[in-house]
């Protein structure tokens, strides 16, 4: 059975770094992993994820979770969760039922201490 990872918490916290650092780790055991990233963040460039310190990496643009379903890989990343949309169930169906393993990042909380997505539904 996959699992499902997720990093949360504020900003600066080091989130995408860790994604950055799992990628890297799950890459050099061989498996088949991709980088996802919702479009509306261009912070880092239009397909790109990015760390603080400047590290880079190329990332699929998504909007929608269920558009996870089109790509084949063993281990998904995807940071700033927070700004998709969809239902997680297709996380769950391709983790439980395709044994596909979940690292996810992003903020937990708006400034406003208000839910942020559904990080908390994670």
């Amino acid at each position: 059975m996959g699992d499902i990872n997720v990093f949360s918490g504020p900003m600066k916290c080091g989130k995408s770094l860790q994604i950055l650092n799992e990628y890297n780790r799950q890459l050099i055991a061989g498996k088949n992993a991709m980088i996802f990233k919702p479009k509306l963040d261009n912070r880092a460039g239009e397909s790109y994820i990015a760390t603080r310190d400047g590290k880079k990496l190329l990332a699929q643009n998504i909007e929608d979770i269920s558009e996870l379903e089109n790509y084949n890989a063993d281990v998904f990343f995807i940071d700033e969760f927070q700004f998709l949309n969809g239902d997680l169930d297709t996380i769950e169906k391709l983790s439980k039922y395709k044994n596909k393993k979940f690292y996810i990042s992003g903020l937990n909380y708006t400034s406003d201490k208000k839910p942020f997505g559904k990080m908390l539904e994670l």
